[in-house]
């Protein structure tokens, strides 16, 4: 008897959820999985902060959740709605390709987003700092905040670049030679740039070449550097097979 009560709260847990979603166009999906976290206190959840929503794994916008905040009443610089806003202007320049975002610019952004003062924004972001839900680096004197996760992801990447770096490239000898050659060959001219790019790379073994659409990359990375790294192997290689003749 027990376990069909707690079946059937369930049930109706569930369906008092959906309906109470379903009238700001949240799917079924979301709404249960909303559902498996917080169970039958999930509406309470929402009543006390709507920006719960956001959080990761429901696929729920931010706009969606400020819907249901301004249905309520809340105020624009209520400090959940806030949090929840420096948040999403995060999330939503990852997807542009920013991993983090300068302090000042992320608060402008949330300020104007949000109809609020920078001060409010500001505040509310050194909070976030502080009790970790957020992570603030400092480059060249200038603060970034990241996702927590992403600032993972970013420290990982840089000490396992470290790492690599520690062990030397093989040398390529008469690269200024070779690089005339396939200049003359190609028709082509490369810029300083470009020719610094390709030392730093023969040099070091390894390089992180950026830049926009139609900056070089291709011709830079592919056509040149495989060629002068595929020339070398192959002369090495004859090196190797005459050795093993003699």
């Amino acid at each position: 008897a027990k376990a069909i009560s707690e079946q059937l709260k369930q049930a109706v847990g569930i369906k008092e959820l959906l309906s109470y979603l379903s009238a700001y166009s949240i799917t079924p999906q979301s709404a249960v999985m909303f559902w498996k976290r917080y169970g039958n206190n999930a509406i309470s959840v929402i009543e006390e902060n709507p920006y719960t929503l956001c959080e990761d794994g429901f696929d729920i916008s931010f706009e969606t959740a400020d819907l249901i905040a301004k249905s309520q009443s809340r105020p624009n610089d209520e400090r959940v709605r806030v949090r929840a806003g420096l948040a999403h202007v995060l999330m939503h320049n990852r997807l542009n390709g920013h991993t983090c975002l300068p302090f000042d610019k992320l608060c402008q952004a949330a300020s104007r987003m949000l109809e609020v003062e920078y001060e409010v924004t500001s505040s509310a972001l050194y909070e976030m700092v502080e009790d970790n839900s957020l992570t603030l680096e400092t480059f060249d004197n200038r603060d970034f905040v990241f996702t927590n996760p992403l600032h993972l992801s970013e420290t990982y990447i840089s000490a396992r670049l470290q790492m690599l770096l520690r062990f030397p490239a093989v040398k390529i000898s008469n690269v200024d030679r070779q690089i005339e050659a396939i200049e003359k060959e190609n028709g082509i001219e490369y810029a300083d740039l470009q020719k610094k790019a390709i030392f730093e790379a023969l040099d070091k073994g390894l390089l992180i070449l950026t830049g926009g659409p139609g900056t070089g990359k291709s011709v830079l990375a592919i056509n040149l550097l495989a060629k002068l790294i595929r020339e070398d192997a192959e002369r090495l290689q004859d090196k190797l097979l005459i050795g093993e003749c003699m």
